[in-house]
């Protein structure tokens, strides 16, 4: 089997593992807003680099988005006013040094989410437990 062969094996089971793992599930978001697709604007207070940087929440519990450099998916959960996000799969590509430094931040910042606000302005903020916001982003079109 060929290298490229191989990392593409490695990348693809982590993935339908998640994917079947999403389907013997299907919660019902108490949190509708913050249902649909997202641009991310800020991490951690950082404005966001480059292009791209995109989350997808489905109504089904799915999680799909690109960091700017990766793909990733997984799988979030909303209950009372809780939110919380599964470990992230993502896809392995390099990129420039500031856009991996951002991809880390962005993952890191998922998996402290606690919470998920969308303000009057429409914008998207997750938050954690101590209710500082993490992530902030507006609706795709």
């Amino acid at each position: 089997m060929s290298h490229v062969a191989t990392l593409a094996l490695a990348l693809l089971v982590p993935l339908l593992a998640l994917s079947c793992a999403s389907e013997e599930r299907a919660p019902e978001p108490d949190l509708p807003g913050i249902v649909g697709a997202w641009t991310i604007a800020e991490v951690l207070g950082t404005e966001v680099a480059g292009e791209g940087v995109v989350l997808t929440l489905g109504s089904d519990g799915s999680l799909s988005g690109h960091t700017g450099v990766n793909s990733l998916t997984g799988s979030y959960e909303m209950s009372e006013g809780a939110l919380s996000f599964s470990p992230l799969a993502t896809t392995r590509m390099a990129g420039p040094p500031e856009l991996m430094d951002q991809e880390v931040r962005f993952t890191e910042a998922l998996g402290r989410t606690r919470r998920g606000d969308v303000g009057e302005d429409g914008r998207l903020a997750l938050k954690d437990d101590a209710g500082e916001t993490l992530i902030l982003a507006t609706p795709r079109p």
